[in-house]
């Protein structure tokens, strides 16, 4: 039984689409729907007392523990303070957010997306290895596949179908051609749908390493 997810808060300025979809990389007919807004704070979260502030929210349209399948929503709330000091850190999911098709945008929002270089160096080089790293361990079986903790685990699916996760393989993919582009800072061509053929493929795992 779907959930249904919450109007966007008022402060609302940016809502755009991310994950496998907006990559191009989605496994066709088997993906769900994932976003990512931004929402301005109030008065009284960046001047009061809480030391956090506005939290990061996270809304589903499937319970916890439930996988999302095709039609469902997986969104993530970021307050403003929070997606700038992410994204100035070199976050790889949060600097191509930047970049991403958009769902909702007020003019701060269309504001916010157009000063996505200013936050491009090679400062990010080392977080976007990181992570592609990270994806090679768990295709290797090296570390524990974190995925899909809040949905329902792993994708098993895939494993007996190909021998092993392909989405790991993609996701390296992904961390590859967007973390090159961006240190070159040509982020506007980060778009790898390149990498998505892997997710769905037959490749052996060592050839795509």
């Amino acid at each position: 039984m779907s959930i249904e997810i919450p109007e966007l808060p008022d402060a609302t300025i940016l809502l755009v689409e991310v994950g496998s979809t907006a990559h191009g990389t989605g496994l066709e007919g088997g993906e769900d729907h994932d976003e990512l807004g931004v929402v301005v704070e109030s008065r009284e979260e960046v001047l009061g007392l809480d030391p956090v502030g506005r939290p990061t929210v996270m809304q589903r349209t499937q319970p916890d523990g439930v996988r999302s399948g095709p039609g469902d929503i997986d969104r993530t709330l970021h307050s403003l303070r929070r997606f700038v000091r992410l994204a100035a850190s070199g976050n790889p999911s949060i600097l191509m957010a930047l970049w991403a098709p958009v769902e909702y945008a007020t003019n701060e929002g269309r504001e916010l997306q157009s000063l996505g270089n200013a936050f491009v160096g090679r400062h990010v080089i080392p977080r976007y290895r990181g992570y592609m790293q990270s994806q090679a361990m768990r295709l290797l079986g090296l570390r524990g596949g974190g995925h899909g903790r809040r949905g329902g685990g792993g994708r098993e699916q895939l494993i007996e179908a190909h021998g092993y996760d392909t989405k790991y393989a993609m996701h390296c993919g992904v961390d590859a051609v967007e973390g090159s582009a961006v240190a070159d800072g040509r982020v506007a061509a980060a778009h790898p749908r390149r990498a998505g053929g892997v997710a769905s493929s037959s490749a052996p795992r060592g050839s795509v390493l």
